[in-house]
């Protein structure tokens, strides 16, 4: 699969939500991490796509696609952010771009796709021995808070808050 970044004309194509460049900006701004600075282009275009594919599957987005054919979740019409600010309709939200290039160093970190027991719903940790119990209604699989919370305006049910957007 060839990589493409979405430029927000609803690509049939695109595999990114953010170019490698911009990854890269992002990170050099966020402390330069040198597993993101020392991977090669092949591996960070991988992992962003990785990002995004996880994005799409993870995140609930507010809105409508925009284009029938297009390949990603994004762009998105009639979206209103927390701020009552309207998203445009062609463009992917800097929030969106940052959040795949956040998730995207951490795909090289450890795969987004690995498997795990129970997800992030801890019912009780027992440190010596060590002992962990997972809530009865935690979902397996990789689930990064921080990310969720960059878009957090951008997706349905946020930390049980409601959205409300303007009529």
């Amino acid at each position: 699969m060839s990589f493409s970044v979405e430029d927000g004309t609803g690509k049939s194509d695109a595999t990114s939500y953010v170019s490698v460049a911009d990854a890269d900006t992002y990170h050099t701004s966020h402390g330069d991490p040198a597993a993101w600075s020392g991977a090669t282009t092949a591996v960070k275009q991988a992992a962003l796509m990785a990002a995004t594919v996880y994005m799409d599957a993870t995140f609930s987005w507010l809105g409508a696609i925009s284009e029938d054919g297009q390949a990603l979740g994004w762009p998105r019409d009639g979206v209103v952010d927390r701020e009552g600010r309207e998203i445009d309709s062609d463009i992917v939200p800097q929030k969106v771009q940052d959040a795949c290039a956040y998730l995207a160093l951490q795909h090289i970190n450890s795969a987004l796709d690995a498997t795990f027991a129970r997800g992030d719903d801890i019912k009780r940790q027992k440190v010596g021995p060590l002992e962990i119990e997972y809530a009865d209604f935690a979902r397996p699989g990789t689930w990064i808070p921080y990310a969720k919370n960059i878009v957090g305006d951008l997706i349905h049910n946020v930390a049980g808050r409601v959205i409300l957007s303007r009529a």
